[in-house]
């Protein structure tokens, strides 16, 4: 609480030309979630519950000054669950204050960094810890304490990031239906003598050229992925002991976008396990657009993954896969999608089927035995319409891709859309190019909605151009 009011403090003061806040708004979602289990428990001592119930908020908080040139964003995270001890938490996923300046943001606090384009395994993603109790799709992430600092210019975009303290990953509790055959160990054990509070740093190269965006990641500091070794507690118990490596990694991302189709790729090199190790991931999507007449959108998915390392290092299921899926789009208001899928192990024939529904979570069905390798068990226009433009554009793009971005601008439009001529990026067409089409004045972009992103700068970009409504199109 005293972080939080240091940094509106500094937003109320620091605003140019004014001592008050332009624009404070503060919003949030209140929702339950209900995991189902139609089997036994696989261990013993764990809950026999079949139906397991859990409440969630994620309270928000944006906050910017009368200049434009601060904001303070936050979103916050707690959940309440019936059976698992650990999955009932508290989090500040994002907390911090922005600057904006007209060649470079700065920012300090609680923040989120995805780096990635492919979508099973994220090998370049390293920013955020993984939020273990929330699913077991590593998607949810930790905030992460951090400074980092964007410089931009024709040559790209470049983001440096200093993290000072390290946040361990979540385990779900040992006697909840998703916990493992032993308890945690409640300390872990860090290769770097000054353990949570060894800094590490972090960087990544951003660009486009015409249809080719890529981006060249670089970190060095403690790895977020364990080494989990059986050990025994200091009362004699057996356990299961957390090791964090110090590593170094050096990743590439790089996705082609085309009309209907996506080209994607993930490179990372990695060492501090013993032998370094290297992992790749690519793939294809090819998107039908308002299928049978509907406003939704069918993608159809296939990628393969390889992961190189050995016995030293912390343990995949990732090490020679190949996903073919789709992907269901309503681009509705609510932004719902269903992903799924088989990920077969080429090596065994196993698979798992993945299947995630966003707003909905979906958990994951297990097919047979796996084989691990590796060690075993957006703000509002404000007078600063350059560089809030792109602020937006750069979160859009780092957290979901531009594809990404895309489908969540046309997603919390009407569902009237121009037809997909002229298309950029897949049925968005370019402002005032499409004959007897209107344009929607505001956009969503992340959480926040911008309003009027006309005025957001003079560079040309993707805008979503509605249908002239008419009587029969309410």
């Amino acid at each position: 609480m005293r972080i939080a009011g240091l940094l509106l403090a500094i937003v109320l003061v620091l605003g140019p030309g004014s001592g008050s806040a332009q624009t404070v708004e503060v919003r949030g979602e209140l929702g339950a979630s209900l995991r189902a289990f139609p089997e036994e428990a696989l261990f013993p001592g764990q809950t026999d519950a079949r139906l397991s119930p859990s409440f969630v908020l994620t309270p928000e908080i944006l906050v910017e000054s009368e200049g434009g040139y601060w904001l303070l964003e936050g979103q916050g995270f707690a959940r309440l669950d019936a059976h698992d001890g650990n999955r009932s938490h508290v989090d500040v996923r994002e907390f911090g204050l922005t600057y904006l300046g007209d060649r470079f943001t700065g920012f300090v606090g609680f923040g989120q960094a995805f780096w990635g384009v492919t979508e099973v395994r994220h090998l370049v993603d390293i920013v955020n810890q993984v939020d273990g109790v929330e699913d077991l799709d590593g998607e949810d992430r930790l905030g992460q304490p951090m400074a980092s600092l964007t410089l931009e210019g024709a040559w790209g975009a470049m983001d440096l990031y200093l993290l000072p303290y390290f946040r361990e990953r979540t385990f779900p509790q040992a006697d909840a239906r998703l916990g493992g055959p032993l308890p945690m160990a409640e300390s872990a054990i860090y290769t770097s003598g000054q353990g949570r509070w060894s800094p590490d740093i972090a960087g990544r190269f951003f660009k486009t050229v015409g249809s080719l965006d890529f981006g060249l990641s670089a970190f060095n500091g403690t790895s977020r992925e364990p080494r989990l070794t059986p050990s025994v507690s200091v009362a004699g118990a057996p356990v299961l002991q957390a090791e964090y490596d110090a590593i170094d990694q050096v990743g590439l991302d790089a996705q082609w976008t085309g009309e209907r189709t996506l080209l994607k790729l993930e490179v990372m090199t990695r060492g501090g396990h013993g032998e370094r190790l290297y992992a790749v991931s690519g793939g294809i999507e090819n998107t039908l657009y308002q299928v049978l007449g509907s406003d939704g959108d069918l993608g159809l998915l296939a990628e393969v993954m390889y992961d190189s390392r050995g016995s030293g290092a912390p343990a995949t299921i990732f090490e020679n896969d190949v996903f073919v899926g789709g992907r269901w789009a309503l681009n509705d208001v609510s932004d719902t999608s269903v992903l799924g899928g088989p990920l077969i192990d080429l090596d065994t024939g196993e698979a798992l089927i993945l299947v995630e529904a966003v707003p909905f979570r979906v958990a994951v069905l297990l097919i047979g035995r796996r084989r691990r390798r590796g060690h075993l068990p957006g703000p509002r226009a404000s007078s600063q319409p350059d560089a809030i433009h792109r602020l937006v554009q750069r979160r859009a793009w780092s957290r979901h891709g531009r594809a990404g971005a895309v489908r969540r601008e046309r997603a919390h439009t009407s569902h009237w859309r121009c037809p997909p001529a002229r298309a950029h990026g897949g049925g968005v067409v370019d402002a005032g190019t499409a004959p007897g089409c209107r344009c929607r004045d505001a956009r969503r972009v992340g959480r926040w909605e911008v309003d009027h992103p006309e005025a957001l700068g003079a560079e040309p970009r993707p805008s979503i151009c509605l249908p002239p409504r008419t009587p029969s199109a309410s």
